[in-house]
This record gives structure tokens, sequence and C-alpha cells, in this order.
């Protein structure tokens, strides 16, 4: 049973899974985490078996161990007629933008580091749809936050561009999460093992000049 935050993609959860699916009589689960108060019922219970947060857990019961740094990015449709313009907060400050709707407080944190230079009025479109955000980027002139990840995984799809300035927006921190009394299987041991020397190959690899 795994656990992990909404649009959690990394790219070598492939890795994860070939290592799971190859087991005899064994099956995946895998369920969207909002809160890591949640997180810690979860392990406390033995109901799940990994989660993955956006926040340590500090917990006795629950090793808790950075996973991966995830760098949010500004994106816009490769397409955008001022997309070789943008490569300032300036320039980009004159842009509208979507707004993704929710209570997440990672998400949060990351949405008010942008108020030092983004006016609220140039909110255009809010949603609390991540699927209708990334649809408007696609298809309208308007700009959008992801995190790195989700770029890298949905940018051949839907011809995203980053947008080439640094230090928007502070990083996320991923953590990998299991019960202390899980450290006695074998097999999962070796599944965490296999994550974490594999992490670094799992860090997206985007192209801003797309």
């Amino acid at each position: 049973m795994i656990y992990g935050p909404p649009l959690f993609c990394s790219v070598n959860s492939h890795v994860m899974i070939n290592q799971l699916c190859h087991q005899a009589n064994l099956q995946i689960e895998h369920h969207n985490l909002t809160t890591t108060e949640s997180a810690e019922e979860l392990l406390a219970y033995r109901q799940a078996d990994l989660v993955f947060t956006r926040m340590p857990i500090t917990n006795r019961a629950t090793i808790c161990q950075p996973y991966q740094t995830v760098q949010t990015l500004a994106v816009c449709r490769a397409g955008h007629p001022r997309r070789e313009t943008l490569t300032s907060v300036e320039s980009l400050a004159q842009e509208f933008f979507t707004h993704y709707i929710t209570n997440d407080p990672v998400i949060q944190r990351v949405q008010q580091s942008s108020i030092a230079w983004l006016n609220p009025r140039n909110i255009a479109f809010r949603s609390d749809s991540f699927m209708t955000i990334l649809n408007m980027i696609n298809k309208t002139d308007l700009i959008g936050f992801l995190p790195s990840y989700l770029y890298d995984f949905i940018s051949p799809t839907m011809q995203l561009h980053a947008i080439n300035i640094d230090n928007l927006f502070p990083d996320i921190t991923i953590y990998i999460n299991y019960h202390h009394a899980s450290s006695q299987n074998h097999f999962l041991t070796e599944l965490i093992t296999i994550l974490m020397n594999d992490r670094e190959a799992s860090r997206p690899q985007f192209n801003h000049s797309e």
C-alpha cells in the first residue's frame, strides 16, 4: 500500500512498480495523500507500507528520509507569442496567470512566495482542478506554476515551455516514510534502498530552451 501527494509522479516511479510487480501474489494499491497528519495515522496503524510526503514526519515510530528536492517552474505553452522575452521577473510580472485553488499548505507556501512580484489583479483564471489549469496553460497565453517532475512528465504531450528565471520559488522536499518495524522486512528495505540509490536519476531533466 503506497500513499503519496496528489500529482506526485516521480520519473523513476516505474523502478518501484517494476520491483513490486515481480513479487508473486503481490497487489499494488496507490492513494493520494493530502495531509501529513493522515500520513502519521496511516503508518501508526500499519495501513500503509510507504508514504511519500511534502513535509517531514517527526515520530519515533516512523523513519523519515529526504527523497527528492523539487523545483517549481513558471510555464507557458510552447507557442506563447512572448516566450522569448520572458527572461526576467519584471517581464514575467506583466503577464496574466492561472491560480490553483488548494488547501495544501506546501503549495500555498509556494504560491505566497510570488506575492513580491505577482500582482493579484494579474491572476486571470482560478480553478480547484489541476487538469483544468493545465488545459488553460496549454490552450491560452496564461502562465502557470508546475512542479518540475510534473512538467517533465507532461510537457512532451502538452507542448509546454519552462520559463528560465532562477529562484522564483522555494524548493520543495519530498520525503519517504515507513514504519520503524518495517525495517525488519527484507523486501521493503531492499526496495527503499533501490529508490534512494536511484533518486538522482529520478530528478527530471527539462529543457528550458524548448
